[in-house]
């Protein structure tokens, strides 16, 4: 059982005394983390080729509201209960993205796609709430229509195949909070051809909070941002302003010579530093290597500076892939710029007396594979500590204050002692761990009446977890059931944590002050620092603790005692007042 309160802001000249604060909060109230909505969308179809709607990529915003990208069928496509169109009439599918609030409301959607469909589409946020999408378009001749479309915002061009205009792919699109929008571009050049353009794509993309994205882009010969010159086919970061503005790329440090592309990007915007975790199946000549080492095993991690120089590569030491055979991989990183690398291992192959191992460091065996994982290392590479569990693939993982959780669809597992069994198909999950250590704190399950999963997980501020997923029946979470359109599935997205929607106060000229992770055990953050004071006080309202917010927005109140305490953030003559529980 963890305590949430709800906390307000106020300016300073309406405070006299510190102990009299206390009176003018909100009455505290103490809850258990649970389930508290769940909203869904999809069409009455599967997309192309045949397979379930899911939500595949997902942020979530300083103020709780979170944003998905799904792949989506043709007939009768809803959001949330919201009819919307379709572009798409054979080949690929329509992609879209949808924003829903803190409380579970839809916000709004756009519908991405054309005659052909598009290819992929990913999602991100900055710090003021703007959303930014990454997507690969298909291009159309004149002679089929609909054109692509951005929903209604953006028709763009056609011409004939042989005609070297409307051949670009790969675009980024920003929209505002309220889903209004600001402008797109692509990186490659109004003159591509046909060949050039189509076999260039983006395959993810990471927002800092200032609004600058970094798209993991396969690039072919040819000139990108009107500078960038690409001479050989290969995966660059490409990155560009809050603006729309191009600011410039540079290749990774990794050669692979044919598809599948099995690996997923997180970027440490504190370092600048890119890696990619990710799933080799050796029996398929990629040619996949990083550094000009080859990868000779079926899980990697690889680390590159700003710069896309690799600092180090880290791989298991099995070559088979357990698991149903879908995605089953992930990175994430932590404030202390850590790596949290996760997927599904077991056996070797022939041998179930010997467990693979990750950076040298068995897996416990577990008996029938898959296993799902957990390895956290340090910047330098080095394992702080790994656990694995029995029966599930891993497909997402994300930092929450202290904890670090995963997710995927599991109908029996057990992980450090937890038993998790469903009565019948797969579950979709959240197992919570521990950030410093790796113990488990619980197993979360949504209830569900299918075969379902987890695809995608985030977090805010505030503590709360955001999984998206994808199910076939009906979903419940908290007080809300939805109900699948039809097809093999549609995506859901569910909120774990608690009612604490209104803990992003105004303060500061009208300016949002949040704090996290709140309850905190260690190390207390600011959201946007910048050189702000503070001063802490107990519930006696004596002062604790004074100073200024480090550049990373850290405080450490790691030795105070468990209690009740009131933050004062000073900035510009002006000051807010914040509750924070420590644990």
């Amino acid at each position: 059982m963890k305590a949430y309160f709800t906390y307000l802001f106020f300016s300073a000249q309406y405070v006299r005394n510190v102990s009299l604060l206390f009176l003018l909060f909100v009455t505290v109230f103490a809850q258990g983390q649970s389930w508290q909505w769940g909203n869904s969308g999809g069409a009455d179809d599967n997309v192309n080729p045949p397979g379930p709607e899911k939500v595949t990529s997902m942020c979530t915003a300083a103020d709780g509201s979170t944003y998905v990208t799904a792949q989506v069928g043709r007939v009768d496509l809803q959001i949330a209960g919201n009819p919307k169109q379709t572009y798409s009439s054979v080949g690929l599918n329509d992609w879209i993205v949808a924003g829903f609030s803190c409380g579970g409301d839809y916000k709004w959607s756009k519908v991405l796609g054309g005659y052909l469909g598009a290819q992929r589409a990913i999602v991100g946020s900055d710090a003021e709430g703007s959303v930014y999408t990454a997507c690969h378009i298909t291009r159309t001749p004149p002679n089929v229509s609909p054109p692509p479309h951005f929903d209604s915002d953006v028709i763009l061009g056609s011409s004939a195949v042989d005609v070297n205009t409307f051949k670009q792919t790969i675009y980024l699109i920003k929209y505002d909070a309220n889903g209004n929008y600001l402008w797109s571009t692509t990186p490659q050049a109004a003159d591509i051809s046909r060949s050039t353009g189509s076999q260039a794509s983006v395959f993810d993309l990471q927002v800092d909070s200032q609004g600058n994205s970094y798209m993991l882009c396969l690039l072919t010969p040819s000139i990108y941002g009107g500078a960038y010159v690409v001479t050989a086919k290969g995966f660059h970061i490409v990155k560009y302003d809050s603006q729309g503005n191009f600011t410039g790329a540079f290749a990774l440090d990794m050669n692979v010579n044919a598809a599948p592309y099995n690996f997923k990007m997180k970027r440490d915007h504190a370092n600048g530093r890119i890696y990619l975790g990710g799933e080799n199946d050796v029996s398929i000549a990629t040619g996949l290597s990083f550094g000009g080492q080859p990868v000779t095993h079926s899980k990697f991690l690889a680390a590159f500076d700003a710069t896309g120089d690799l600092i180090w590569e880290k791989e298991n030491t099995i070559t088979s892939i357990p698991g149903d055979g879908g995605v089953s991989y992930g990175v994430t990183v932590d404030s202390d710029s850590n790596v949290y690398f996760i997927g599904a291992t077991g056996w070797l192959s022939g041998n179930i007396s010997v467990p693979d191992s990750f950076n040298g460091i068995p897996f416990v065996n577990n008996g029938t594979p898959p296993w799902p994982f957990i390895v956290k290392l340090d910047p330098a590479g080095n394992t702080l500590w790994q656990t694995n569990g029995t029966r599930s693939n891993l497909v997402a993982v994300a930092v929450n204050g202290d904890e670090v959780a995963v997710t995927a669809g599991a109908s029996q597992m057990v992980w450090q002692g937890i038993n998790f069994s469903m009565p019948a198909s797969g579950q979709p999950y959240i197992a919570r761990f521990q950030k410093s250590n790796g113990e488990i704190i619980g197993i979360e399950r949504l209830t569900t009446t299918s075969n379902d999963s987890g695809t995608t997980l985030t977090a805010d501020p505030q503590g709360n977890y955001y999984l998206g997923g994808r199910f076939g029946g009906s979903l419940t979470a908290g007080a809300d059931t939805v109900t699948s359109n039809g097809g093999i599935s549609d995506f859901f997205i569910a909120k774990f944590g608690t009612d604490n929607c209104n803990l992003a106060t105004e303060s500061f000229n009208d300016e949002k002050i949040e704090v996290y992770p709140n309850p905190v055990r260690d190390r207390l953050y600011l959201a946007n620092p910048n050189g702000q004071g503070f001063t802490l006080f107990n519930s006696l309202g004596l002062e604790v603790m004074a100073g200024t917010f480090g550049q990373d927005g850290a405080v450490n109140v790691e030795s105070l005692a468990s209690g009740i305490y009131l933050l004062q953030v000073l900035q510009d003559g002006q000051s807010g007042w914040v509750k924070v529980v420590k644990l």
